[in-house]
């Protein structure tokens, strides 16, 4: 941390900044004020008339409320609103790196949506939105470890402590059992820390009116740039303290100021129905001025004048300087404008073109409401004295009763003549000169259905083109002179500050190396450090603001141009002509599906990369593969060929199958007959052998019947003759 005040240029650094506070503020901030009145619907320039009409004209604020979304919606359309473009060979890597991590970091670590949100609210309504970036370092918890060994400490360096710088102090030894025994092992008490939150990029959005430029300035950068923190307490400021090294105790001596510039006016104006108050019940929250400023001045005397970054806390007129160095980096504050005005720092705003409008339509408005009040509710001429409840004709109610003298005269209405009219007229012509200011018409609006009638498509869609082109300047106003130089600006903090390696969620199909060591599909990994420095900054602001339908339509007019283009030239032989247009296809392809509201459009197209373009063109250069036609037409001649041979080869193998078959059919014939002959001899042995065998069987079987029949010839025989009587005996012995 340098001093907190210096000499330079015979000067008082602290005086200077003062000096440049107080011109910076003398700037008129009336309008601005007028212009959150304005959008309000607060006129309290052009107060109404006693008992007139009240009602105010809100042509800023329907002109805000219609710019607004188309505006907005021009950025938004894709998740890619920045993209970087390499101005030199070799860095297309970088720079898609670079707009990868770039949409990624402003639109999921930061509020995006509402930062750019905010700035386009703020460029409409007061000319120039403002946004800051800068770095925050990464966050870290120290804590005190105490008698800790060697191998504990080990540990807690594998779970992510590091060393904070401060030498390890002896502990308290451990007595521990070893097989030695008991021993001693030495401890250590050591201050470590662990990072909570890593490093990155912060963006904010600012208040117009507390971003404070030198009277001559017409960008920032110049000279001076200061904002002022008006959300500051004496508590915040503690505790920047240690951060910024600034002294605690001039901090503890500043007084309670909330200033009565201009800028708390606009403040004020912002929170209308609550008004922003000074006091505060303790001394630590007493709101506190801070001046964050960049200034130009020679501090070491070589006649060339460095920036400083220079932290002013207080009134501008009595204010103190907490501390100051030397900045390196671009200056944090970004202008967002709406309509540039040459060699200006400020910007119009839609109020700088509707503001005299609103003023004459408020006017004729209020006239307009009047003369229809008096012509529903005329006065009356009434004779003196005629009516005895005057009240009546002053607090008239339905179903009244006037009462009347007798022979007074008649109760008369005062004809008052109608103009409305007239005065619509004038409302007409009014709008007329809106529309020719900012584009904002009922047939651009589409609000208004006979506003079409009469009218030919070509014509109304004119109209609309019209209005649209103003939405079409504006946010190509804040692209160019406002965006562009502040993702530049991130782009350049990215590249300082980020050392290591990180990973981001991949939209076109890289991969990173995950915890395992394997490729994961769905991170990448990048290297900021190793970006180029002159890389070109383009804010995607797509084919802008017209509806979905036509800017579909269009890009379907490019995508057809490009296919038919491409045809062409692969028809007329520039093959690889034809494949560089592939890369441009899908890019309008996923042009079309942004305009339909797709959110993630690469994923319903695959990437292709130079590397694949290139081994298309390659695959393409090689000769081509003969005609099908010729083909087959070759290989019916060399098959009819074939066949050819393969019949003759097949008729000398059937004459040749012949011959031998021939052959072995006689020798067959021969064999068979030598068989059948050798068969027939052995069949008629084999026959006079069972015929002998069974004619000695038939003998033997006769022999057996014939001696059987004997042997019962025989006993029948001896049967009978046992039948027979015996003679008796003659008693006489023989």
């Amino acid at each position: 941390m340098a001093e907190r005040d210096i000499t330079v240029e015979d000067s008082e650094l602290s005086a200077i900044v003062a000096s440049e506070i107080r011109s910076a503020q003398m700037f008129d901030q009336s309008k601005r004020t007028l212009a959150i009145e304005y959008q309000r619907g607060e006129m309290n320039d052009l107060p109404a008339r006693p008992n007139g009409s009240t009602q105010t004209d809100r042509t800023f604020a329907d002109a805000l409320a219609w710019t607004l979304p188309g505006t907005v919606r021009v950025f938004t359309a894709s998740d890619q609103m920045v993209q970087f473009e390499a101005t030199q060979s070799g860095g297309e890597q970088g720079a898609e790196e670079a707009s990868e991590y770039t949409n990624y970091s402003f639109f999921r670590e930061n509020d995006g949506y509402r930062i750019l949100y905010n700035a386009t609210y703020d460029s409409l309504l007061m000319g120039n939105g403002a946004a800051c970036s800068y770095w925050c370092p990464e966050e870290a918890k120290t804590k005190l470890f105490k008698d800790k060994t060697a191998e504990e400490l080990a540990v807690l360096l594998e779970e992510g402590w590091t060393g904070t710088g401060v030498q390890p102090k002896p502990g308290k030894p451990r007595v521990v059992e070893t097989d030695m025994g008991l021993v001693e092992e030495p401890t250590f008490i050591v201050k470590l820390q662990m990072v909570t939150k890593r490093g990155q990029i912060r963006d904010m959005t600012l208040k117009p009116e507390n971003l404070l430029l030198n009277s001559t300035a017409t960008q920032i950068g110049e000279r001076f740039t200061a904002y002022l923190h008006d959300d500051k307490t004496r508590s915040d400021l503690m505790d920047m303290a240690d951060e910024y090294g600034w002294d605690k105790d001039v901090i503890e001596e500043l007084p309670a100021y909330r200033g009565n510039s201009s800028p708390s006016e606009v403040a004020n104006a912002r929170r209308f129905d609550n008004p922003i108050t000074d006091s505060s019940p303790v001394k630590s929250g007493d709101l506190v001025d801070l001046y964050e400023c960049y200034i130009r001045v020679d501090k070491d005397g070589d006649g060339v004048a460095e920036l400083l970054q220079v932290w002013y806390a207080g009134n501008a007129g009595g204010g103190e300087l907490l501390g100051w160095d030397e900045w390196e980096d671009d200056v944090p504050f970004t202008d967002i404008p709406c309509y540039p005005i040459p060699h200006s720092w400020v910007a119009e705003s839609l109020f700088d073109r509707t503001a005299d409008i609103q003023r004459v339509k408020t006017t004729l408005l209020r006239q307009l409401l009047d003369n229809t009040y008096a012509v529903g509710l005329p006065m009356q001429e009434v004779e003196a004295g005629s009516v005895l409840n005057p009240d009546i004709l002053v607090n008239k109610k339905f179903g009244g009763l006037i009462w009347k003298k007798a022979s007074s005269a008649p109760i008369v209405d005062h004809v008052t003549p109608f103009i409305g009219d007239k005065l619509m007229m004038g409302l007409q012509y009014m709008d007329e000169m809106v529309a020719k200011r900012t584009g904002i018409s009922k047939t651009t609006m589409a609000l208004d259905p006979e506003a079409l009638q009469n009218q030919t498509a070509t014509a109304a869609q004119q109209q609309r083109d019209a209005g649209y082109s103003q939405i079409e300047l504006i946010a190509r106003n804040q692209a160019e002179l406002g965006w562009a130089k502040f993702f530049a600006k991130r782009r350049n903090l990215a590249k300082k500050y980020i050392k290591d390696p990180i990973k981001i969620p991949s939209r076109n199909g890289d991969v990173a190396e995950g915890q395992d060591g394997a490729p994961d599909s769905k991170y990448r990994t990048i290297q900021p450090e190793a970006w180029s420095d002159d890389m070109a900054c383009t804010i995607n602001v797509g084919l802008g603001t017209g509806s979905r339908d036509r800017d579909m339509a269009m890009l379907n007019t490019i995508l057809n141009g490009q296919i038919a283009m491409a045809d062409r030239l692969g028809a007329a032989g520039f093959t690889a002509k034809a494949i560089e247009f592939m890369p441009k296809i899908r890019k309008t392809a996923v042009e079309m599906a942004e305009s339909s509201g797709l959110k993630n459009p690469d994923d319903y197209y695959p990437p292709i990369n130079d590397e694949e373009v290139q081994a298309m063109i390659e695959q393409a250069n090689q000769p081509p593969p003969p005609d099908p036609a010729l083909q087959i037409e070759q290989m019916k001649g060399e098959n009819a060929k074939q066949l050819k041979q393969v019949d003759a080869e097949v008729s000398m193998q059937q004459a040749q199958l012949k011959a031998e078959g021939d052959v072995v059919k006689n020798q067959a014939e021969l064999d068979a007959d030598l068989a059948t002959k050798e068969a027939d001899r052995q069949n008629a042995l084999i026959l006079q052998q069972q015929q002998a065998a069974f004619e000695l069987e038939k003998q033997a079987r006769d022999h057996a019947f014939q001696l059987q029949l004997e042997q019962m010839k025989m006993a029948n025989a001896a049967h009978i003759a046992s039948m027979k009587p015996q003679p008796k005996p003659s008693g006489k012995p023989a």
